[in-house]
């Protein structure tokens, strides 16, 4: 689904628990191999984004920013290769999908990190919900 609706689906869910609900805030390394062995190394929506403010990214359940205009705070794992260099801040590329790449043929994560995309596009998605 896109971001929009899976957002939209972690805030209806958290609402039925009496929770705040939103798309997954990313803290850790540690919290990063969790997921990728709940999604079976699959790639799938986060709650980054910087539909607000350009270039300063923030995770949607608290808005706490976690990057901005190249200076990070806090954790970041960008996707980064010789040809690449996340967050490229291409055109309505406002959401962070979490991104996995797999050695040829197997199921092997080869590399993993956050790549902004348009947020328009179907990936699976993970929620997070608070108490507050």
């Amino acid at each position: 689904v896109t971001w929009q609706a899976a957002t939209e689906d972690c805030t209806t869910l958290g609402t039925a628990q009496g929770k705040t609900g939103r798309l997954v805030s990313i803290t850790s390394s540690s919290l990063e191999v969790k997921l990728l062995e709940l999604t079976s190394n699959a790639e799938f929506w986060t709650g980054g984004n910087d539909k607000t403010t350009q270039k300063a990214f923030v995770w949607d359940l608290d808005g706490t920013e976690f990057y901005k205009d190249g200076v990070e705070t806090g954790y970041n794992n960008w996707w980064k290769t010789t040809a690449v260099d996340q967050p490229n801040h291409g055109a309505n590329q406002d959401c962070v999908k979490f991104r996995v790449k797999l050695t040829s043929g197997t199921t092997t994560v080869e590399k993993l990190g956050w790549d902004d995309v348009a947020c328009d596009k179907p990936w699976k998605y993970i929620c997070q919900y608070s108490n507050a």
